[in-house]
């Protein structure tokens, strides 16, 4: 066999090629190695995306939690997907079809959070032109996340709606 004359960015681009390919080959060849995943093994959870183990053991978590009237309280540092988890509980839930509301508790003063939580009355204030429902009241029913609950006075953590609210309240630190 005689072997073509080629140029040296040419040598270069088959040199790249056949890494290329080799690289190609190996993995297949470890896809081959690799046991199946069990059956029963979700990718996804309304929204919420991963397999491994700890994501199925959120899953499984999320899923016996969905059916609950219960408060449920979100932990995790700031960007861990908080909203996600409180998302992907009312979407599992029977309260799917109603509304989901979030306030970010940390971008209020007390009292304009205390406005915006339990609303107000025309006049009860300078500005306050109109009757305005509180996000309690708007979230009745459905699911209501609170983030960065933490972040609110304690005076205003212990107020609570002047009528129960049937939704979920599902703080955030």
């Amino acid at each position: 066999m005689i072997a073509p004359d080629l140029s040296e960015p040419e040598v270069a681009l088959v040199g790249i090629m056949l890494n290329e390919a080799a690289l190609d080959v190996a993995a297949a060849l470890r896809d081959r190695e690799r046991p199946e995943e069990p059956a029963g093994r979700r990718t996804s959870y309304h929204g919420i995306i991963g397999a491994a183990t700890a994501m199925q053991e959120l899953y499984d978590l999320l899923d016996r939690i969905a059916p609950s009237d219960s408060t449920v309280l979100i932990q995790g540092e700031n960007g861990t997907g908080k909203e996600l988890v409180s998302r992907a509980i009312h979407q599992a839930s029977e309260r799917r079809d109603r509304k989901f509301v979030v306030t970010n508790c940390s971008a209020f003063n007390d009292n304009l959070l205390d406005s915006e939580l339990f609303g107000h009355k025309r006049g009860a204030f300078t500005g306050a032109v109109a009757d305005k429902p509180g996000l309690f009241e708007i979230a009745d029913t459905g699911t209501f996340f609170l983030d960065e609950i933490a972040d609110m006075s304690p005076t205003l953590q212990v107020k609570g709606p002047a009528r129960p609210s049937g939704g979920h309240v599902q703080p955030r630190r």
